[in-house]
């Protein structure tokens, strides 16, 4: 089943047959057994037993090992995150309705930086509260840098007047601009 229920010990599997370096092949476990233990502190399950829902879907695991991938490809040292907006509302999951930021996000953004805006929507989920708390050294505006290349992502869904765009900044730290 192409959007199952993968189990820790799945996802590991799917992990260890790729072609990752071994660095980024623990790094990627790492990530989902990080999210596994929110899973199983929220649901009060063993993290041997924790089965991951929607994060244990292809597009998930696509987001978090190409993420690994991409930043030990690039060669990326530091990251640092603008204050997320986790959106406001509720969202449905297999356990039912939550308010957002959904329990496992809200677990995962724990000493994060973030706020609700005025979308009635997720915008941000498991995987990126995962992966941008797990790398991100600190939180703010953009630092001075020399700005290399620019990447952005568009979510699927819109938004009347707001943007559902994940913008990545790829540069060097310039002291020249720290200075301005």
């Amino acid at each position: 089943d192409i959007q199952g229920h993968r189990s820790l010990k799945d996802i590991d599997a799917l992990i260890d047959g790729s072609g990752l370096s071994p660095d980024a092949r623990d790094r990627a476990k790492g990530l989902f057994h990080r999210l596994g233990e929110a899973e199983a502190a929220i649901n009060g399950t063993p993290l041997d037993e924790v089965h991951l829902h929607e994060v244990g879907a292809v597009d998930s695991i696509i987001d978090i090992v190409g993420s690994v991938y991409a930043l030990e490809h690039l060669g990326v040292t530091q990251v640092v995150s603008s204050p997320l907006n986790v959106g406001s509302g509720t969202i449905a999951s297999a356990h039912g309705y939550y308010p957002v930021p959904a329990p496992a996000t809200l677990r995962l953004l724990q000493g994060v930086p973030m706020y609700s805006g005025p979308q009635q929507n997720e915008l941000v989920t498991p995987t990126g509260a995962l992966l941008v708390s797990s790398y991100a050294s600190s939180y703010g505006a953009v630092p001075p840098m020399r700005v290399q290349r620019v990447g952005y992502g568009a979510g699927a869904r819109d938004f009347h007047a707001r943007p559902n765009v994940l913008r990545v900044l790829i540069g060097d730290a310039d002291a020249a601009a720290a200075s301005h």
